[in-house]
């Protein structure tokens, strides 16, 4: 693939004979625009192991706490954007999801259609099924607030991102595990383990465990009564305004 050094970086202007900028570290080289090249840093974006979606996998698979904080205090560089990283989860989830279909079991609903509850369930359920990618999006604001409550030394920014590390690990983790837990993910027991093991592995410290424990698991227990929550007000809202 042909290759153009470049004397003016493309990046910041900065004139240099340098294989990086010494400004701002952009490389030099320029590759030239191919089918090939496209795929090929694409490729690379989720399998390098040292920077993109492979990087944050084994980050917050083997060290979520120096990640995440590393990530905080502005040591970015390598590391997937949260967002990015928990759209791609996502995205992930829906397909194993259509590979492995949730396992329905057989309820009798005779005598329930008529009933107020049935319905309110039955359109939340709808809604959460056509827009599950927003629901599970709106997640990560709802897992963050008992955790700034709790946790006040951080702004509730910072507590969004880190509740978008670890909603897009677990939900990650979950996919992977979808042949073997055929569970909606909004009542998969899985999920919720991921996510309390994550948050304790982040807040314990050596002083405090129980302590940490105790707290990780009540932020996962408010987390779900928050979705559930969430869930019945949709379904309501969809049943008696339109």
């Amino acid at each position: 693939m042909k290759e153009v050094k470049q004397e003016t970086c493309i990046a910041c202007g900065y004139n240099h004979k340098e294989n990086y900028c010494p400004n701002c570290g952009e490389v030099a080289t320029l590759r030239k625009i191919s089918f090939k090249s496209v795929v090929e840093e694409s490729f690379s974006t989720f399998i390098n192991m040292d920077k993109g979606y492979m990087y944050n996998l084994r980050g917050l698979t083997f060290s979520p706490k120096l990640f995440i904080q590393e990530y905080l205090s502005g040591r970015r560089r390598g590391i997937f954007n949260p967002i990015s990283y928990l759209i791609i989860s996502i995205s992930l989830y829906l397909i194993f999801e259509n590979l492995f279909p949730v396992e329905k079991p057989p309820i009798s609903t005779e005598g329930m259609q008529d009933t107020i509850f049935f319905k309110v369930g039955y359109e939340a359920g709808t809604i959460i099924t056509e827009y599950f990618k927003f629901f599970w999006f709106i997640s990560i604001f709802l897992l963050a607030l008992p955790s700034y409550l709790i946790y006040s030394n951080k702004n509730y920014a910072e507590h969004v991102t880190i509740a978008s590390f670890i909603i897009g690990h677990a939900t990650l983790l979950v996919a992977f595990l979808s042949p073997l837990f055929r569970i909606p993910l909004i009542f998969n027991y899985v999920l919720y383990a991921f996510i309390f093991i994550l948050y304790y592995r982040f807040y314990k410290t050596p002083e405090d465990n129980l302590g940490s424990f105790i707290i990780s698991f009540l932020v996962v227990i408010v987390f779900f009564v928050e979705l559930f929550l969430l869930t019945i007000l949709l379904g309501a809202l969809s049943y008696f305004l339109f």
